[in-house]
């Protein structure tokens, strides 16, 4: 595990701080402690955990409104859409087409932890450490645990803004970047253009809500 978030932070380093991406991450003199990282992850699997056992008394929208305001609680969202889109084409934006591509993106999010996480399932999250990133960022590293099979390993890299914001700005899936693998996805499309980007995202959102059904 210890080798494995070597080479995390290595990629984390090229990912959020070797490129000029115009995302507003956090520098050392607002660096997180490692405990408030640790709280925001767990205060996120904490929701997670909620959802699963709670989704059906929940119903539909109740269930979509509990896990979007954890999503708020504990994500750096505009980090989060910069990086999974492109941070040049993001940082071309105006103000208010980077408050809809933010939007639509944690509507995307919202629609994710939804049909992935709206049911009751026999697994649960551990906190395995965490440690000192990039900047002032913090890598938080958990897993996933299953009944059968081997663990999941989630890596969280959190941040903290300039202007104080402090959440989530990625999870690695098994050493596999979900903003990386986002941007694969979407670059192409915020090129095109904010509003492009925000109907994309939103009819992807909308077909993953249909198939959950």
């Amino acid at each position: 595990m210890r080798d494995q978030t070597r080479l995390i932070l290595t990629a984390l380093t090229l990912l959020f701080f070797g490129m000029s991406s115009g995302a507003a991450i956090a520098q050392d003199e607002t660096a997180l402690s490692g405990a408030n990282a640790v709280a925001l992850v767990e205060k996120l699997h904490e929701g997670l955990e909620h959802l699963m056992t709670n989704a059906q008394t929940l119903g539909a929208e109740g269930a979509s409104d509990y896990i979007a305001a954890v999503v708020d609680d504990t994500y750096n969202l505009p980090a989060l859409t910069a990086q999974s889109v492109g941070p040049s084409a993001f940082r071309g934006y105006g103000s208010e087409e980077k408050a809809v591509v933010v939007a639509a993106y944690r509507a995307f999010v919202v629609s994710n932890y939804l049909s992935r996480f709206g049911k009751p399932l026999p697994i649960s999250f551990e906190t395995v450490g965490h440690s000192e990133g990039p900047r002032g960022s913090t890598i938080v590293e958990t897993q996933l645990v299953r009944q059968s099979g081997d663990p999941v390993q989630l890596v969280y890299v959190v941040a903290a803004s300039k202007d104080g914001r402090s959440g989530i700005a990625d999870v690695q899936y098994n050493g596999v970047s979900e903003a990386a693998r986002r941007r694969s996805e979407l670059s192409s499309l915020a090129r095109q253009g904010a509003n492009v980007l925000a109907d994309a995202l939103t009819k992807k959102a909308a077909q993953i809500a249909a198939d959950a059904e």
